[in-house]
């Protein structure tokens, strides 16, 4: 988009509804990324020249701009200016997709970094959520940081039983499907999984290893995933980067859902054999 269509697009109207200069403009900007008319990797006008075409301070530009990079929209370079930064993973809630399908289908690419693996008492949400003794060798924990197109993006701790994946124990899982393998090593996939997603904000090894400040925003999953016979075979926490990450599901009327077999999303849910 050309720089004065731009501005021409983001002109404010005088009457405000009760809404500041900034969280006007803000929401406009923001309005641009989400129709595609600013794309990912856009350089948005300097700060003087946005202020001097719209009529608006400088402060007011800049505020808008932090309002933006906190939601994720913009990234903000020293010395070299604003990009827009429309790369949010989207996932359904209404599907048990595993990540790795999520950032394929988004187009983007993944690698992964395993900081522990290896046998561990667990703690009693995980023995409950598994079934397993508190011994630690009753279980294995996994704690890998997933890298989508090079931005540290997700931490997540997965345990299961170590009747299960404890032969896995000393291979390398950095560049492997933890379920791909598990099927062919165990003959162990995947049927379901219930799922819960929250809001959270990253403590400091968890913001040290997602490159983020200390009490950064971000999504929480708990989940759990069953074999076809019901024995649950993983228990997983992940914490998401919320600038990374877009989840969305299908609402009903209760009256359609009542007559409809289909599940809601995030109630009933079917994993993909990859992860």
């Amino acid at each position: 988009m050309e720089e004065q269509e731009l501005f021409d697009r983001l002109r404010l109207a005088e009457d405000d509804g009760g809404l500041s200069l900034a969280v006007r403009l803000r929401d406009r900007i923001d309005q641009l990324i989400d129709a595609g008319l600013l794309a990912d990797g856009d350089r948005l006008p300097p700060e003087r020249r946005m202020a001097e075409a719209l009529s608006v301070s400088r402060p007011t530009v800049r505020q808008a701009l932090e309002g933006l990079e906190r939601r994720g929209s913009v990234l903000r370079r020293h010395g070299s200016g604003t990009y827009v930064t429309n790369a949010k993973i989207e996932g359904n809630l209404h599907v048990l997709s595993a990540l790795t399908d999520d950032v394929a289908q988004n187009r983007r690419t993944s690698r992964t970094k395993v900081l522990q693996f290896g046998f561990c008492a667990p703690d009693i949400t995980v023995q409950k959520a598994l079934g397993v003794e508190a011994d630690a060798l009753s279980a294995v924990r996994l704690i890998r940081v997933r890298v989508i197109d090079d931005v540290p993006s997700t931490y997540e701790i997965s345990w299961m039983p170590a009747a299960i994946a404890g032969h896995l124990v000393g291979r390398d899982l950095s560049d492997v499907s933890l379920f791909r393998l598990l099927a062919e090593t165990a003959d162990v996939r995947p049927d379901h999984g219930t799922e819960r997603l929250r809001a959270s904000t990253l403590a400091e090894d968890e913001a040290r290893e997602l490159e983020c400040p200390v009490g950064t925003a971000c999504f929480l999953v708990d989940r759990t995933t069953y074999a076809a016979d019901g024995v649950p075979i993983e228990y997983a926490t992940t914490l998401l980067r919320g600038d990374r990450f877009l989840y969305s599901t299908r609402l009903q009327a209760p009256a359609r859902a009542a007559r409809s077999d289909e599940p809601l999303g995030g109630f009933e849910t079917f994993a993909t054999d990859d992860r």
